[in-house]
């Protein structure tokens, strides 16, 4: 079997945990890279207690794995405060890595891909209020 050429890192989705298990998320998010010829080599959760800042990631960005990308099991999970989501992906981008958001189907390569969906993804927040309350109500612990 011809090993996959690119690999990235999986960021779950800890406030689905209840409804949907990591191990589950896991399965779901590294099918998906199977069938695009990306590795899975690790992956990470935010806690109860970074989740909102996503503090987890910054943190696996800023040392700089050799990777070539980062997939979430959603957007919502770096939209929690204004412009977070934009700030995430320019620093991911800053630092080459593509992007993928698995449940919006939305995949980034580049910055000039991000260019085409930025009004896209800076309305996303304002369009998912809802979904991010609910999401904060489930990590109060």
């Amino acid at each position: 079997m011809k090993k996959n050429s690119k690999s990235y890192i999986a960021i779950l989705d800890n406030a689905l945990v209840e409804f949907l298990p990591q191990k589950a998320q896991y399965e779901v998010l590294r099918s998906y890279l199977n069938k695009n010829k990306i590795n899975l080599s690790l992956y990470i959760t935010e806690d109860e207690n970074t989740y909102l800042k996503s503090s987890q990631l910054i943190k696996k960005i800023n040392s700089k794995p050799k990777i070539d990308g980062f997939i979430f099991f959603s957007l919502l999970q770096i939209s929690f405060s204004p412009k977070q989501n934009i700030e995430i992906i320019q620093k991911l981008l800053k630092h080459k890595y593509e992007i993928i958001f698995y449940k919006e189907n939305i995949r980034i390569k580049n910055y000039k891909d991000f260019l085409k969906i930025k009004k896209h993804i800076l309305l996303f927040r304002q369009n998912n209020t809802k979904n991010i309350d609910r999401l904060k109500s489930l990590l109060v612990f």
